[in-house]
């Protein structure tokens, strides 16, 4: 959407109070459409707490372990990251046979 010149969205925001006194009135009014004042309600809670959080789930796999091999790749990569910028220069994978008599 593109954005509005600054002198309209100043004229738009003279209304803010209005409409919010509209959408409470459609929020409160039992006879407004069940679905008018459930969008009222959320367009209310939205401008003044925020949107909700969004939760992100996915799938661990059998047992999970898909899941923990990610991890373990991300954890050892940065380890080797660390271990490469040692003083000597050279590199090191701790746990492998190389370089360990250094």
């Amino acid at each position: 959407m593109a954005k509005l010149p600054v002198h309209i969205r100043s004229l738009a925001r003279k209304y803010t109070d209005a409409c919010m006194e509209t959408l409470g009135g459609w929020a409160t009014n039992e006879q407004t459409d069940l679905d008018i004042r459930i969008r009222a309600i959320a367009m209310l809670l939205e401008r003044g707490w925020g949107r909700p959080g969004q939760d992100h789930t996915f799938d661990l796999g059998e047992n999970g372990t898909g899941f923990e091999i990610v991890v373990r790749r991300i954890i050892e990569e940065k380890r080797i990251r660390v271990i490469e910028g040692t003083s000597n220069g050279q590199a090191h994978i701790e746990g492998s046979s190389e370089n360990q008599d250094q």
